[in-house]
């Protein structure tokens, strides 16, 4: 009996000892990627936390055969109450089943084999299978051979997982529908599409649902559409054309004794579309190839009548262009005063090559109406003399300056179209070396609304 309970302490100091190394260290994970699907990795993010008290060596590694692990640090060298924070990614060794996976990560010291810890962290695997459910919406008394009919396509993602490029086909021995789509993480879509059935019989037609991703199948599953007997409803469609307005006004009425679920669709070219207004708006207007395509869904209960207005109206828009045309036109010939300026330098050497005098010509032109008290600048830098020789039209006034001469004329009205040139020479007080700048000529003037408005020469550069 003393032999048992001996044997009994022993084992008890051997646990408490292992508990007490185990508390030494302490891991937690964060994950980053857990959800998977079939060959994708996992990671999360690794701290271990160091509660020795002193600094310590640690490596990481998987315990389960089926998973290697890919990390960035090699080893973690952690001070004591310090922690290491690391990426882990655990990769799948093959395709494993779809499941739920419980993944033992050992973090052991490697100063001390017997201080270690085993740490579990959790992935699912996803079967393809499970990722999506499908279901068609229609008409429950059936499609209806004689016009076109709503079918909706019903996809919901049943995972945190993104569905990328997925290829979705639904079809049967009567029509077939094909197209891209992807879905986020939960996301739920539908899809709508007008069938329109040529002599088909009455019945029940297997129709496939198939969806793939990338090769991996999702979705392959059949559902049965209903195709019914005729409803009984009626369609009048009036045209009418008079000078830039046309018009179409389509009515159905149901003469039947059950709902009816319509649609009626309408290709407009994108000019016309401009101009096009439907009443009522349609349910829904989408490009097609270059045109618009406008459609409407609408329930017709018995004896109820619904009627569409589609109008083109080229009239109203063209009388709107036309004025707005002459507008422009009147302000451009009548309100618009055009005048310009233009400056021109005639060099006059001297024999040993230098620019010695100069000839200034400034042709003032109007344009498309008469300018009125006319006040023209010009001005002439200090390095020439102040002009005295006026061929034309004498200034007003010149005023002399250290930086040049300003010469100002006063010119009472120039007529519409009319031209005018103002010459005259300037002598430099010594011969000229390098650039000589000539800056623009200025006038203010009044147009024929009697506003101020401001016209500017070019200036000129003079190299010698």
């Amino acid at each position: 009996m003393k032999l048992f309970a001996l044997i009994i302490l022993i084992l008890l100091s051997f646990s408490i000892a292992e508990l007490a190394k185990a508390a030494d260290l302490v891991v937690n994970d964060v994950s980053i990627k857990n959800i998977l699907l079939p060959g994708e990795r996992a990671e999360f993010e690794i701290e271990i936390k160091n509660f020795q008290s002193f600094k310590d060596d640690f490596k990481l590694f998987v315990t389960d055969f089926n998973w290697r692990e890919e990390k960035n640090i090699d080893t973690y060298s952690i001070s004591p109450g310090s922690s290491k924070k690391d990426t882990v990614k655990l990769f799948p060794r093959g395709i494993l089943p779809a499941g739920k996976y419980s993944i033992n990560l050992r973090i052991y010291s490697l100063n001390d084999a017997e201080v270690f810890i085993d740490h579990s962290v959790v992935v699912e695997i996803l079967a393809y299978n499970d990722l999506l459910k499908a279901d068609l919406e229609f008409n429950p008394q059936g499609l209806d051979p004689r016009k076109e009919n709503l079918v909706k396509l019903n996809l919901k993602n049943k995972h945190e997982i993104k569905l990328d490029s997925l290829n979705v086909q639904i079809k049967n021995s009567l029509f077939t529908q094909e197209f891209i789509t992807s879905l986020a993480e939960k996301e739920s879509k539908s899809f709508d599409f007008s069938i329109t059935l040529t002599d088909a019989k009455e019945g029940n037609y297997d129709t496939l649902i198939y969806i793939k991703m990338d090769d991996n199948i999702l979705v392959n599953k059949n559902v049965p559409i209903k195709v019914s007997a005729y409803s009984n409803v009626r369609e009048l469609k009036k045209e009418e054309s008079v000078f830039l307005i046309n018009t179409l006004e389509i009515t159905r009425t149901n003469d039947g004794n059950t709902i009816s679920k319509e649609i009626f669709t309408r290709l407009v070219p994108p000019l016309q579309n401009t101009f096009t207004k439907a009443t009522p708006n349609p349910t829904k207007i989408e490009k097609v190839d270059n045109d618009y395509k406008y459609t409407w869904q609408f329930d017709l209960n018995p004896k109820q009548s619904y009627t569409i207005l589609i109008k083109t109206n080229y009239r109203t828009p063209l009388i709107i262009f036309i004025i707005v045309v002459a507008v422009l036109i009147f302000g451009y010939n009548v309100l618009r005063t055009e005048l310009s300026i233009k400056k021109k330098v005639l060099l006059l050497k001297s024999k040993e090559g230098n620019i010695s005098h100069l000839k200034v010509l400034l042709t003032i032109k109007c344009g498309h109406a008469n300018a009125r008290n006319l006040h023209l600048v010009d001005n002439i830098p200090g390095v020439f003399e102040a002009p005295g020789d006026f061929i034309t039209l004498k200034p007003s006034s010149v005023k002399k300056g250290l930086a040049g001469s300003t010469l100002i004329w006063e010119i009472p009205e120039i007529l519409r179209g009319e031209e005018r040139v103002i010459s005259y020479k300037v002598k430099s007080h010594a011969p000229l070396v390098g650039r000589v700048r000539i800056p623009r000529a200025i006038c203010r003037y009044k147009n024929v609304a009697g506003k101020i408005s401001i016209a500017k020469s070019n200036s000129v550069n003079l190299f010698s």
